[in-house]
């Protein structure tokens, strides 16, 4: 999709009652920013499955392939929206670049 994410602290989840996942970044032409993902979005829902944490989003996220459209739902500040998502392809070589970027390997 083309986010990184992390957990949601304990003060937003006693503040808005919810948890989720909180985008960290937004990768440059992803499926994320074309459809308007901002960081600091929080997804509370994927198709109306409620994500809990970061395992739980990615596990879900393992269930979609690349041209499948998704719904997210996401909290911006204190506004709920609904964003469509359709996935794609990773591009050739970004495990590589993300691995090193991220872990210094490779």
């Amino acid at each position: 999709m083309g986010i990184d994410i992390g957990g949601v602290s304990s003060s937003f989840v006693r503040s808005f009652g919810e948890s989720g996942v909180l985008v960290e970044e937004v990768v440059d032409s992803s499926p994320a920013e074309k459809a308007g993902l901002q960081v600091a979005d929080v997804i509370l829902s994927v198709d109306g499955v409620p994500v809990a944490d970061a395992e739980q989003y990615l596990s879900l996220m393992q269930t979609y392939t690349p041209d499948d459209t998704l719904v997210l739902e996401l909290l911006r500040g204190r506004e709920r929206l609904q964003q469509q998502i359709k996935l794609s392809r990773l591009p050739d070589g970004y495990e590589m670049t993300y691995t090193r970027d991220v872990f210094g390997l490779i």
